[in-house]
């Protein structure tokens, strides 16, 4: 078995220890967006209403993007009902039919 190639990187001068160069982090998100093509979607209002009360979410509430991964999640914050919990988006939803 044989070692994986990995792409040469330009030179760096030394750091000190614990610390990385200048724009490592900047080069690194650049590198693995262009590796992955990642679309990021455009800012905006993700849902207008609490998902356990249905009230509007106005500026007394809290919503707040945040990512695991790739996911798109969204802590939520009620001042209607003071539901808290995380909203994560699906692209697709199935279920069974309940029996009456």
């Amino acid at each position: 078995m044989t070692a994986p190639v990995w792409p040469a990187r330009r030179w760096s001068p030394p750091v000190a220890e614990g610390s990385l160069p200048v724009g490592y982090v900047e080069q690194a998100v650049a590198e693995f967006l262009a590796g992955h093509g990642a679309v990021m979607e455009p800012p905006g209002e993700p849902f207008r209403f609490c998902p356990e009360c249905g009230a509007a979410l106005d500026t007394e509430s809290f919503v707040q993007e945040f990512w695991v991964g790739a996911e798109s999640r969204f802590l939520v914050w009620c001042q209607s009902c003071s539901f808290t919990g995380t909203v994560v988006r699906v692209e697709r939803f199935e279920t069974h039919e309940t029996q009456e």
